[in-house]
């Protein structure tokens, strides 16, 4: 089951973030930055970070839950109360000297519910040392913040559910996900009557949620994805 869940979250981590830990900040790498809890595993994982560059860097490091993932109406809650959160993080600043690595532990506290949770964990180096209580107006007009960068992570549902569609309006897909885990749509292509096929770009779609989006061509559309036991389904539009 777990070697089948890892199968379906690489197929996501293709076409998202995979590559901001080793570019968006010189010489600071972040393994993973996809992480997935499921019923049954480890209640904690560890993020490993590594300074590659040649001056000490400082991390600020901020969990969060995302509330109504992938709509307009998306909301990124923090809480200074873990339990309440849902999520421990330790430690939440962290200091690295050129070469250093450290892990930080990311505790699930949440309990595992019907539909998929989302969780992102924001790493943010800073310029300058981390102010201190009682020194705000010292620091503060030198301290900026220069790439902040997020840790994806996933809570699997007590029951993985998969229901997907996809409808086809001329030249507009809509893919629409009734399952209770985000799904990744990969390998699309939409071919004419003649054989004639071009490629479709990948996306992912929450649970619950539907993203819509223009083809090149009013032509049928075929995607591959995979269901929560790791089997391979193709899905086809009209």
């Amino acid at each position: 089951m777990v070697k089948h869940l890892k199968k379906v979250v690489a197929a996501i981590a293709v076409f998202t973030s995979v590559f901001i830990g080793f570019s968006a900040y010189a010489g600071l790498a972040i393994r993973p930055l996809i992480m997935y809890y499921e019923k049954g595993g480890k209640p904690y994982q560890d993020v490993s970070i590594t300074n590659q560059d040649k001056k000490k860097v400082y991390l600020e490091v901020t969990p969060a839950r995302l509330e109504n993932p992938g709509t307009k109406q998306q909301q990124r809650l923090t809480n200074k109360n873990p339990k309440k959160l849902g999520m421990l993080v330790t430690p939440m600043r962290v200091v690295l000297a050129p070469g250093q690595t450290r892990n930080i532990r990311v505790s699930l506290l949440s309990p595992i519910m019907k539909k998929e949770q989302i969780f992102r964990i924001r790493v943010e180096p800073k310029e300058n040392k981390f102010v201190s209580k009682g020194e705000e107006g010292k620091l503060s007009a030198g301290l900026h913040i220069i790439v902040a960068y997020d840790i994806k992570v996933r809570v699997a549902p007590r029951v993985a559910q998969t229901k997907l569609k996809m409808v086809r309006e001329g030249q507009k897909i809509t893919y629409i996900n009734e399952g209770n885990v985000t799904t990744s749509f990969v390998q699309g292509r939409q071919c004419n009557a003649k054989g004639l096929c071009v490629p479709v770009r990948s996306t992912s779609v929450f649970a619950g949620q539907a993203i819509s989006m223009q083809l090149k061509h009013a032509w049928p559309v075929t995607f591959i994805t995979y269901n929560a036991s790791g089997k391979k389904i193709t899905v086809k539009s009209n």
